[in-house]
């Protein structure tokens, strides 16, 4: 196990996972490893494992010890995020994207939310503000605060067995963090939330807010479709890139 081993005479250990999905993020992989390096564990066991889905860019190269690279089982997100769980050794999985940053004092805000349900997420927060993205953002974290859904770009924490009890994420192109957050709701599970936000990148919003506005609105829709039927494959045609 890749481990950040606690301070002798800390609590009781808590052994966490984190696990990354990446697919061509030569240009974010670095960042997010140097902020590992610095970042406090609040005394828990850490392992850090990037699961590859098939980088050609030098991603695979850019991996540094003590962190580890697994190669993705399985298509899309899904199954990268499935089999980064299933090589996992932590009791929390913690599914983090490769642009992320988190807070300061990250892993203690994990703690304590995980000190009251088995399950939660951060708020987001987009590197670059505009009136579209603030938007964005202030929706989906009321979203997670009232309707408990979480969806990846947000951080998603959870207790290993109640991840392998939900059923791990849907191995499909799109939408397997949303049916994974229902899938969650109906066992009951509440969703947590950390004080303070992840913060992520714009990259998947093209410049302009009248662009910006269109792509939220498109993903809104997909969502839509989604929970009327439509097969996540049909969606991922009509969505595009789903990586």
């Amino acid at each position: 196990m890749s481990a950040r081993m606690a301070v002798e005479g800390s609590r009781s250990l808590t052994s966490v996972s984190v696990i990354v999905p990446v697919f061509n993020e030569v240009s974010t992989i670095d960042a997010l490893q140097d902020q590992f390096d610095r970042i406090d564990f609040a005394g828990n066991l850490c392992e850090v494992i990037f699961v590859d889905g098939g980088s050609t860019d030098g991603t695979r190269d850019r991996v540094r010890a003590p962190y580890r690279l697994i190669d993705q089982e399985g298509c899309g997100r899904g199954g990268a995020l499935n089999t980064g769980a299933r090589a996992a050794e932590g009791e929390v999985l913690f599914f983090l994207h490769c642009d992320s940053v988190l807070p300061e004092g990250a892993f203690r805000e994990i703690d304590e939310v995980l000190s009251r349900t088995r399950v939660g997420t951060f708020g987001i927060r987009f590197s670059k503000l505009t009136p579209v993205l603030m938007l964005c953002q202030a929706l989906s974290n009321l979203r997670v605060r009232f309707r408990h859904i979480s969806y990846g770009d947000q951080g998603l924490f959870i207790e290993r067995d109640l991840f392998f009890k939900v059923g791990m994420f849907p191995d499909v192109p799109l939408m397997e963090d949303f049916q994974f957050a229902l899938n969650l709701k109906r066992l009951g599970e509440p969703l947590g939330m950390t004080k303070h936000r992840i913060r992520t990148s714009a990259r998947r919003f093209p410049d302009g807010e009248v662009n910006r506005l269109r792509v939220w609105v498109n993903m809104a829709r997909l969502r839509s479709r989604y929970a009327k039927g439509a097969s996540p494959e049909e969606l991922a045609l009509a969505y595009g890139n789903v990586r």
